[in-house]
């Protein structure tokens, strides 16, 4: 997106995936489809548990079961029953999102563009946020 020099990226998009729809290479239904697949391809909290041995499949399933009571998210529901520590919790979802799906290769697999095109608008995006970012820091 040109901007003329010295003139603040106010309504920029902040979002990749905003990005992609104001572009026209996606719709907001492919988006949150791609969302939603790369959310469903992230490990389970507790199966990175129980495979880096911090946990049992016992103490998942006793997790799992006390958070229909609660409400609370896995990690917090397994610190709060000491089936984990607060230090363990944020490691594990560290690498969970490590693991997360590459939202690219999301949109590729599902046909919405090729990966050159929205490389491309990946690699805009990520120069204009760096501009923006400049911009802000002179503002302030």
């Amino acid at each position: 997106m040109p901007r003329n020099v010295g003139e603040p990226a106010v309504n920029m998009p902040r979002l990749f995936e905003t990005r992609l729809v104001q572009l026209g290479l996606a719709t907001p239904s492919q988006i949150l489809d791609a969302i939603e697949i790369a959310a469903a391809e992230r490990p389970p909290l507790g199966r990175l548990a129980v495979a880096r041995g911090l946990m049992t499949m016992r103490s998942v399933f006793r997790v799992v079961e006390a958070q229909a009571g609660s409400g609370l998210r896995f990690g917090d529901q397994a610190v709060a029953l000491g089936c984990l520590r607060e230090a363990d919790l944020f490691e594990l979802l560290r690498a969970q999102c490590e693991m997360r799906a590459d939202f690219v290769s999301v949109l590729v697999r599902q046909g919405v563009a090729s990966r050159e095109v929205l490389e491309a608008a990946r690699s805009e995006f990520r120069r204009d946020s760096i501009e923006a970012d400049a911009d802000l820091a002179r503002m302030v």
